[in-house]
């Protein structure tokens, strides 16, 4: 994405059709272009006219040069009307036509949130188009804005080095885990992305009893889980002593944190009786992928028999690699009162990483070859090599991952942002594009359940296997 020059975007608007506009916003911003609505182009203009009244007049052009109009965070979701860089520096202004200062307070220390990421000085505003009002926040806090600061700050030379806003932001810092970053989650440092408010928002408004939550890791399931407890509580909606949370598959450090908290987990080892509570009146379900088709059978009798309201949540993954989590998650969709939401994009991964994933395990997913920057593939011959290049990575934060099942409990207690592994003679595809295990032993369903939840980058590491080799090169551009 390209900056524009609001005077001259503005210019372009009052001349051209709006299939002209569209061809136009895409030249010049160098990306499908933000297209403003009739209304949004008058508060543009309103803002813009407004503004030239505290500028000299050299200043009018230069200092709305350089802005970044409409931009949204990939995957994220989160757009933000003007943003301009300078040194250290930068400019959020959100304009609205009319609005209230308890929402545009809302708004901002929203952007607050995702903007502190790029650790600059933030000067954020809103202008109302309606009261020719100027709004900015200061401590937290809603204040009467100052053209005259607002002015200043567009004096400053902007960052001509900023040519694309996707280089400073990294999706995967925003979406947080409340088990792996429970006190992130329990002070409300997060926000869901606009795909999950609209799932919480119909699933709250719903009185559905089934309800499927299905999502990779990554994608943001559990947060929306814990999130929709969270909300229920606070609504009034359920009591704590009507609600809990129930963890499937082991519990850890985290889990601990959010009971000491007050949050109602349950392990599912203790929770076989919960439906038979009568002042239980809705369950939320982490990881069914760890049940077995016996333990879920007689779940799902237990809530129909007292007729609670249950929310599951499950890594679709996990279950097309398992073949036990397979059956188990078959029998819960095989419910026809079950409502299911999927959450796709892979938030907490970088975008590339996720791909690279999808097409190390089944070839299928491979549709074009691409640049995986933040992937290495490397070829030894000799287990003593792959071991001096494990510890090299290891040296630079890489952790080191295994397909050995004993160490896998421990392993997700962690989601890596880098990891280093080894894929040995014992690895090769099937005939359905499909990475499989030559002895038969379930190291691929292991590497694949701890590979799938790493955030940024990764190392392949391929030891005397040139076949597997070439295979894994082909994925490259």
């Amino acid at each position: 994405m390209r900056s524009i020059n609001l005077r001259n975007h503005i210019q372009a608007l009052q001349v051209l059709e709006d299939a002209e506009m569209a061809v136009y916003a895409k030249a010049e911003a160098a990306e499908a272009g933000k297209v403003t609505k009739t209304q949004e182009e008058q508060d543009l203009s309103a803002f813009t006219e407004r503004l030239s009244g505290y500028l000299e007049e050299g200043e009018r052009y230069s200092a709305v040069d350089c802005f970044f109009l409409g931009y949204c965070i990939p995957r994220i979701g989160k757009e933000f009307d003007l943003l301009r860089f300078s040194e250290h520096i930068c400019v959020n202004i959100e304009l609205k036509n009319r609005s209230t200062e308890e929402t545009v307070l809302r708004q901002l220390l929203r952007n607050r949130y995702y903007l502190r990421a790029l650790d600059r000085t933030l000067y954020l505003f809103t202008y109302i188009a309606t009261e020719d009002r100027l709004y900015t926040l200061k401590n937290g806090a809603l204040a009467e804005g100052s053209w005259e600061e607002l002015a200043s700050l567009l004096r400053l030379p902007p960052e001509t080095e900023v040519k694309d806003p996707d280089l400073l932001f990294r999706p995967e810092r925003y979406l947080i885990s409340p088990v792996y970053t429970p006190n992130r989650f329990l002070t409300g440092e997060y926000f869901l992305t606009g795909h999950q408010e609209a799932i919480r928002t119909e699933i709250m408004q719903s009185d559905d009893r089934l309800i499927g939550i299905e999502g990779r890791s990554g994608t943001g399931k559990t947060l929306l889980l814990y999130d929709l407890y969270r909300q229920w509580i606070r609504s009034g909606t359920y009591s704590k002593r009507e609600a809990a949370v129930v963890q499937c598959g082991g519990m850890h450090y985290g889990h601990e944190i959010l009971l000491r908290s007050g949050i109602r987990i349950v392990p599912f080892e203790q929770a076989q009786n919960l439906p038979d509570d009568p002042a239980l009146k809705i369950l939320l379900f982490d990881e069914i992928q760890y049940l077995s088709t016996e333990q879920m059978q007689k779940l799902l009798e237990h809530i129909a028999e007292t007729g609670i309201r249950a929310v599951f949540a499950w890594d679709p993954l996990w279950a097309g690699c398992d073949p036990e989590a397979g059956k188990t998650v078959a029998m819960l969709r095989e419910q026809e009162s079950l409502v299911r939401f999927k959450l796709t994009a892979k938030i907490r991964t970088n975008s590339d990483t996720a791909v690279f994933t999808e097409c190390l395990f089944d070839l299928s997913r491979h549709k074009a070859p691409l640049m995986y920057d933040h992937v290495r593939v490397i070829y030894t011959d000799s287990e003593a090599d792959s071991a001096m290049v494990t510890g090299l990575y290891r040296a630079k934060g890489y952790l080191r991952v295994t397909s050995d099942d004993s160490f896998l409990l421990n392993f997700l207690e962690e989601e890596p942002d880098s990891a280093v592994f080894v894929l040995d003679e014992n690895f090769c595809y099937d005939e359905q594009g499909h990475l499989s295990a030559k002895d038969g032993s379930r190291s691929v369903q292991t590497l694949q359940r701890r590979i799938s939840r790493v955030r940024r980058r990764m190392c392949v590491i391929v030891q005397n296997n040139p076949e597997l080799f070439s295979v894994l090169i082909s994925l490259f551009a």
